[in-house]
């Protein structure tokens, strides 16, 4: 307000000195352009009073803003939470130092333990950037964790996490009965862990699902999977794999807490294991369409019936009616690419009607070209022929049936053959000279 105060007087003076500049350039005859006194946004940021307020006045308006939301309890209560928020993000991890890389085993009573060097380093061993360095604390994750699983959502629709916890300090800090209390110094250390309690019966799992497999199998797992996690290089994974082994793979591990653990009413956590060297080494590929479901991985098909059928209140509206437009796009997709399949068919089906008329059409176009080849082959084959004919036996053959004809006798075969006989060319070369 106080902000807003000054920069209204800054432009009501800078409006009254364009005011008295333009009045003086008419009374000298000269024409000036007229100021745009109602759109702020025309004044130059240049020309402008500086609005900042003084220390005494930001003091006194932060002070009256205290003091407003002193008599507001609601107001009182957001402020108190996000001061805990910050608090609770602001409770990093704590990097490992070289006093704390090989502590003193006190049961070891024949090592002595070493004498502190003259000069503790201040700095972390590895010269590397620690990657935890900028990583929540266990009762940072633990705070937000509890805070999460009570909310409505989680509740009502149940939860699942992922690769976590990943200690017992962590199991411990998730679900144990009673209260994280947030530290007003979030720079302290971590007090130490109390003695065991139950878990609390709104934050125990009901179901710990314990994936294993071999380290040749994550191996050739993360050679498979290297371009898409380049993050994940093998000296990371290595690191991951044996932080895993020391804490899930002992004779009192995670696994082994969760399991034995009990909640304040007596509920317990069903801990399974499953193998997954018969998982695919690389997820399958995703389906073609975007709104088809993705397909199961038969090892996950078999966790998901063992926890079975969903339970408490299922799906909410939101998630429903997403699910029911997800199926309308799903066959509206198939609707168009079976009608898309359909005409593809047609138009296969009439590519090969137009082909085998093609083919029938050039079938006949080679049968008359055969033909008319044959024929001419025969007509010059029958040339000689019909000259022979022509020059030797037509002409006399034809006097013949011409005296047939005339004579009419009643055997005209033998009267013919007789009229041949008699007029032979050789005998009687005169009559065809």
């Amino acid at each position: 307000e106080k902000l807003e105060e000054k920069r209204q007087a800054a432009l009501e003076e800078l409006r009254a000195k364009q005011q008295e500049a333009a009045e003086a350039a008419q009374e000298a005859g000269t024409s000036a352009p007229a100021p745009n006194l109602e759109d702020e946004d025309d004044i130059d940021e240049e020309e402008l009073v500086e609005v900042s307020l003084t220390k005494e006045e930001a003091d006194e308006a932060q002070q009256a803003g205290e003091e407003e939301a002193e008599g507001d309890e609601a107001t009182q209560a957001v402020v108190d939470k996000l001061a805990e928020i910050r608090r609770v993000l602001a409770m990093k991890q704590k990097p490992a130092t070289a006093e704390a890389v090989e502590p003193p085993n006190p049961k070891d009573k024949k090592k002595a333990a070493p004498k502190p060097a003259k000069k503790a380093p201040t700095e972390p061993v590895d010269a590397k950037p620690d990657p935890g360095k900028d990583r929540l604390s266990d009762r940072a994750l633990g705070i937000m964790l509890r805070w999460k699983l009570t909310r409505t959502e989680c509740r009502n629709q149940g939860w699942v996490l992922d690769g976590y916890p990943k200690t017992i300090r962590q199991a411990r800090l998730a679900f144990e009965d009673g209260t994280l209390e947030v530290p007003e110094d979030p720079e302290e250390a971590e007090p130490p862990m109390e003695e065991e309690k139950p878990y609390a019966d709104a934050l125990i799992p009901e179901f710990v699902i314990h994936a294993r497999a071999s380290d040749t199998f994550l191996l050739e797992r993360l050679l498979k999977t290297q371009q898409e996690h380049p993050h994940n290089t093998p000296g990371d994974f290595q690191r991951r794999l044996e932080a895993y082994k020391n804490n899930y793979e002992v004779p009192l591990g995670v696994v082994q807490h969760l399991e034995s653990a009990r909640s304040v009413a007596g509920k317990a956590a069903h801990v399974k294991a499953f193998d997954m060297e018969a998982a695919p080494l690389v997820p399958p590929p995703p389906p073609k369409s975007a709104h088809q479901a993705r397909p199961v991985d038969p090892t996950v098909q078999r966790i998901i019936e063992y926890i079975g059928k969903p339970r408490n209140f299922g799906a909410t509206p939101e998630d429903a009616q997403q699910e029911a437009e997800r199926n309308r796009l799903l066959q509206a997709e198939l609707r168009a690419e079976a009608d898309l399949e359909k005409q593809a068919a047609c138009d296969r089906e009439a590519a090969d009607v137009q082909a085998a008329e093609q083919s029938r059409t050039a079938e006949a176009a080679r049968v008359r070209a055969m033909k008319d080849a044959e024929r001419a082959m025969l007509e010059q084959r029958k040339g000689p022929l019909k000259q022979y004919l022509m020059e030797n036996v037509i002409p006399v053959l034809t006097k013949g049936l011409i005296e047939v004809c005339n004579a009419r006798p009643e055997d005209p075969v033998d009267f013919l053959a007789e009229w041949l006989f008699r007029h032979n060319p050789e005998d009687h070369p005169e009559l065809y000279a």
